[in-house]
């Protein structure tokens, strides 16, 4: 299942990576789908089940959303998504070493 979660961890990357640019707001509609469901069948495969990495995922899970819309200005998304670009570079080598 790491191999799962590692390319999971890199789609959200690239994905969120490219959200930094200008798009069309569908984009941003779809992102949010994506991005809150990988965080969530994420966070279920988390091992411990409650660590921190558990809950990180379930807070970008809130965050990311579609239902309860939470609503930032565009440079505090480019600031969340620089951030979880990197958070996730690290959970996928966090997988990779894991699987060693």
């Amino acid at each position: 299942m790491n191999w799962f979660k590692t390319a999971a961890s890199l789609l959200l990357m690239l994905l969120l990576l490219i959200a930094i640019f200008p798009m069309h707001d569908s984009y941003y509609a779809a992102l949010r789908i994506i991005v809150s469901l990988v965080a969530l069948a994420l966070a279920l495969l988390q091992k411990p089940r409650i660590g921190l990495n558990f809950l990180i995922l379930l807070i970008i899970f809130i965050l990311f959303n579609p239902i309860v819309l939470i609503h930032l200005n565009r440079g505090t998304w480019i600031i969340v998504d620089v951030v979880l670009i990197m958070y996730f570079g690290i959970l996928s080598k966090q997988n990779l070493n894991s699987h060693q």
